[in-house]
């Protein structure tokens, strides 16, 4: 079968546990290797439960992607959790309360001693700005970031826009 060896590679890759397709294509951007176009981050957790104390509120949570050993904690911001819907006029409206559950959340963790990098739909459109939040991201993991000059760079941008197509065939 055409593609039997390529498709047996990438199961290394796949981990279990994701929400959404969007948790998944955020993993795949930051655990790759960066010959893959990836930033090599180490493997995370999908949506880890978080035990965040006995303090006011605190309770527990699930992480998008945790690093326990680092407490680090990335968190995709996505549009359909928080109730968002495009009206016919074409605004953007949300379920104010699911936004503000989110920063509560977001509130709690850091409170609890986690270091938090949340990622948005507007992150994953810009290279810039993934790449920046990707650096965070290293710094938070106490990793350097290969920069392997432009070469690299462009291979991470394919990645990104390949992962983030909203109009990428899925299999």
């Amino acid at each position: 079968m055409h593609g039997i060896v390529a498709s047996r590679r990438a199961l290394r890759w796949v981990l279990d546990g994701a929400r959404s397709p969007r948790e998944s294509a955020l993993h795949l951007a930051l655990d790759l290797p960066s010959k893959l176009g990836g930033y090599g981050m180490g493997t995370p957790l999908l949506n880890h439960p978080l035990d965040l104390g006995a303090g006011m509120r605190a309770g527990s949570c699930i992480a998008d992607l945790a690093y326990p050993k680092e407490r680090v904690v990335v968190e995709y911001d996505g549009f359909a959790p928080h109730g968002g819907r495009r009206l016919e006029s074409g605004e953007v409206v949300f379920d104010a309360d699911k936004v503000l559950d989110d920063k509560d959340r977001w509130s709690r963790i850091q409170a609890a001693g986690w270091k938090l990098v949340v990622f948005c739909g507007r992150d994953t459109t810009s290279f810039p700005r993934f790449d920046t939040k990707a650096r965070q991201l290293a710094s938070y993991l106490g990793k350097a970031v290969l920069d392997g000059g432009a070469e690299t760079t462009q291979a991470r941008d394919r990645l990104r826009r390949w992962l983030f197509n909203p109009h990428r065939h899925q299999l």
